[in-house]
């Protein structure tokens, strides 16, 4: 009620609302909105389904990609313990990055350890890949010029004793892996150990995988570029793999002063990761893989607590 000046006062009420009748249901209505419920059915079927093709090429096999990748202080060499730093500030780190290929209905055991004569676990060879990329966390940073550097001529198809030897001053990394012949998509004829060293190279922004397993050594070139991969990201390792066998294992741990470096800024204190493979020998069917295997992982950093002032 609201007064009119003249001691009157009027009551005003809200208009009514018109409701919109809807017609019967009849069999005609009913067939017209079948209809287009199932032309958009059938549209987004086939954009589904297209993009399963175009992101995940077919193959009568599938394999199955262990991506880890952990950070961890410099002094803890099984890289099991979190980093803990300040918020915004940069601490040395050790990088451990594992990658294991199987076949999916090949055990576990098929990438954890090779076969010591033939192939007694009749373990297939999974597909070659011909570049990975794995993108890092936008709080972990590469210092190439933090240490000395190697030209990849001085070692290129030298032992890991003389390789290491002679560029001791730009080793960053250490691991071993495993490799395995035979032809993709069948069980393999026999896995072969491989030492695996990382160094720092002279060219910008390179880094060296010196592999050897034993007989002719060969070098991996692994490019340290700005990632493409989103917001949380920071540098991406793009390396492109040229091996007569397939390497079923890659694990190697960079740990060389100042190269690596993280802080645990982010509110979830999470590093992020993202891999993906590119097979440039997929197999022939029936036992042929997919073109594309593209996975992620996230390790856990610890924050320190800033000192309250009394």
């Amino acid at each position: 009620m609201f007064p009119d000046g003249h001691g009157r006062r009027y009551c005003f009420y809200p208009a009514k609302r018109r409701v919109r009748r809807e017609a019967p249901w009849t069999k005609e209505r009913w067939d017209q909105m079948h209809k287009r419920y199932y032309v958009i059915g059938a549209l987004a079927a086939t954009i589904a389904v297209s993009g399963i093709g175009g992101g995940i090429a077919s193959g009568a096999r599938t394999v199955n990609q262990l991506t880890t990748a952990d950070v961890c202080p410099p002094a803890n060499v099984p890289c099991t313990k979190a980093l803990r730093t300040k918020k915004r500030k940069f601490k040395p780190a050790r990088l451990h990055v594992l990658l294991a290929a199987r076949d999916s209905a090949d055990p576990e055991a098929c990438r954890v350890t090779p076969d010591t004569t033939g192939n007694e676990r009749g373990c297939r060879v999974p597909p070659a890949s011909d570049n990975v990329k794995v993108d890092f966390d936008n709080d972990i940073r590469f210092n190439p010029d933090a240490v000395g550097k190697c030209s990849p001529g001085t070692i290129n198809g030298d032992s890991t004793a003389t390789a290491r030897s002679e560029c001791a001053g730009a080793l960053i990394g250490t691991g071993s892996g495993f490799g395995r012949f035979g032809s993709v998509g069948t069980v393999g004829a026999g896995d072969v150990p491989v030492t695996l060293s990382a160094f720092n190279s002279q060219a910008n922004d390179r880094i060296i995988f010196h592999v050897d397993p034993g007989f002719a050594p060969f070098d991996l070139t692994g490019r340290l570029v700005g990632s493409p991969a989103g917001r949380d990201y920071g540098t991406r390792l793009d390396t492109d793999v040229v091996a007569a066998n397939v390497l079923v294992r890659f694990d190697i741990n960079i740990n060389r002063g100042r190269f690596v470096r993280a802080r645990c800024k982010d509110r979830n204190k999470k590093f992020n990761f993202k891999f993906l493979f590119h097979y440039g020998d997929q197999g022939i069917a029936p036992n042929n893989y997919p073109e594309t295997t593209a996975t992620s992982d996230v390790d856990s950093c610890k924050r320190i607590k800033p000192r309250r002032r009394r």
